[in-house]
């Protein structure tokens, strides 16, 4: 059987037969604009327009021909029928799908498309497993070196198709309370595109909720970092406000912490008993106020933050 992989740098083999020189060869990106474009006979001249646009007409037809020849003789070299998989008539080409074949961004697609309407909530154990392999078809950008235009636009849809799929499966997860395998994820898209703010926020909420804060503000300042970075940017207000809120949560529990709130009552000492909520109310009230220099410090930082940004720049384009 035909078995493409379109996914990295790209491989094709018949019967565990490699296709020597895939894809990078003319002929083979022929074959691999067949596969990926709509499943039509395309016109020889259409394909001769569109490979060698630089060329006269006459010209691009002669290179198409020998091309197609070239396509022929590669798959008769690991013994395969070439008619069962190319259709080449006088006046277009096709690929024939109607004999065995395998080639991973179709199956990858073709699964992703089913469930993609699915909600989190409703989606079961074995659609999660079929999900989860064939993301993991996606071993890299579609046919990796291939920069012709009918290849760009075909990768950078397969690729925000693939970091969708991870969202959901992100989103599956925590749904589930599963945070570990979450935060997993989140990972592998931050390894694509480390400028997703979302989900760095929600890497951030992932550790707060099991109690790895220290592990929450580095996620912050890991992605205060790369959006400065790479887009000049500074966080949005609910990354930044759920930053403070983690730390206003650490400084609480650390001075209500040193606080003995909840002093047990002697019989011999009953005053102790009768100040406790004087005691409590004392905490309390200097604890807001603290929360609040806090706060104040914490703006002031961000605010020193920004103008050593602006002097910086400044430094480097004088």
């Amino acid at each position: 059987m035909l078995k493409l992989n379109f996914f990295g740098s790209g491989y094709a083999t018949y019967n565990d037969l490699p296709l020597p020189g895939f894809p990078r060869q003319q002929a083979y990106q022929i074959l691999c604009y067949l596969l990926l474009s709509p499943r039509r006979p395309h016109l020889r001249e259409s394909l001769s327009n569109l490979f060698w646009s630089e060329h006269p007409s006459p010209t691009a037809k002669k290179y198409l021909r020998n091309s197609l020849w070239r396509l022929r003789q590669s798959f008769e070299g690991v013994q395969a029928k070439p008619d069962d998989y190319l259709m080449i008539e006088e006046d277009y080409v096709a690929f024939n799908s109607t004999n065995p074949y395998w080639l991973d961004i179709e199956i990858f697609e073709n699964t992703i498309l089913r469930y993609q309407t699915i909600p989190v909530a409703n989606l079961t154990p074995e659609m999660v497993t079929e999900l989860e392999k064939s993301v993991a078809l996606y071993t890299g950008d579609l046919l990796e070196g291939i920069f012709e235009d009918w290849c760009l636009v075909e990768r950078e849809r397969l690729s925000v198709l693939h970091l969708k799929s991870l969202t959901r499966l992100m989103a599956f997860y925590d749904y589930c309370r599963q945070p570990e395998k979450a935060l997993a994820i989140g990972e592998k898209i931050l390894q694509h595109d480390n400028t997703r703010e979302t989900i760095h926020l929600q890497m951030m909420k992932l550790y707060s909720e099991i109690n790895d804060r220290d592990a929450a503000l580095r996620q912050y300042r890991r992605c205060k970092q790369i959006l400065n970075d790479e887009l000049s940017l500074q966080p949005m207000k609910e990354t930044t406000n759920f930053f403070n809120k983690i730390i206003r949560d650490q400084y609480s529990e650390a001075h209500l912490g040193g606080i003995n709130l909840r002093t047990e009552p002697s019989s011999t000492d009953s005053s102790k008993t009768e100040n406790s909520p004087l005691l409590v109310e004392y905490a309390l009230k200097k604890l807001h106020q603290l929360q609040g220099v806090l706060e104040d410090t914490t703006a002031e930082i961000h605010r020193l933050e920004n103008i050593l940004n602006q002097v910086q720049v400044h430094t480097k384009n004088p």
